[in-house]
């Protein structure tokens, strides 16, 4: 099973909603083909003030169109919601706990693309809503430090691990 995001930038219908067994269909125009396939899971990002995310589904069918004359085709994605969270799961809470994350004063620009791969482990953290408190809370005091002292910092824990081991 692979588990994707797709970012959603229009109003996706989240919140005090039930949503459980919703259908939505997501359309993608690109030249390359789409590898996800039925039964993959996938989470929907949104972007309201934020990037958050809102929806959890299960991929039902992936129908490609023809290539038109510029070489892109049409490729629609449905699938079946299955959880949707009505306090919003924000990507900035997020960001110490899901591995793509490179730039955690700016995170949204590991999803720039309108869909891409997630890990398992990814998927479950979100759903759960339960963020990595230990890693979160010493990625902020360490991005925190002035330069100077968090490559001091760094140094000095580098060399404190490596007589260690």
């Amino acid at each position: 099973m692979n588990y994707w995001y797709f970012r959603v930038d229009h109003p996706f219908p989240a919140g005090s909603e039930k949503m459980d067994g919703f259908d939505h269909s997501l359309e993608l125009i690109q030249r390359r083909r789409f590898a996800g396939g039925k039964g993959d899971q996938a989470v929907i990002l949104t972007s309201l003030d934020k990037l958050s995310f809102v929806a959890i589904g299960v991929v039902n069918n992936v129908e490609e169109g023809k290539l038109d004359e510029m070489g892109y085709r049409s490729i629609k994605v449905s699938m079946r919601l299955q959880w949707n969270h009505n306090e919003l799961n924000l990507l900035d809470d997020f960001a110490y706990s899901l591995t793509r994350v490179r730039d955690f004063n700016r995170p949204e620009r590991s999803f720039t693309r309108i869909y891409g791969r997630l890990e398992g482990v990814e998927v479950k953290a979100i759903k759960s809503g339960e963020i990595f408190i230990r890693r979160t809370v010493f990625g902020h005091l360490v991005n925190a430090l002035h330069i100077d002292h968090r490559q001091s910092f760094i140094e000095w824990f580098i060399s404190n691990n490596y007589k260690a081991a």
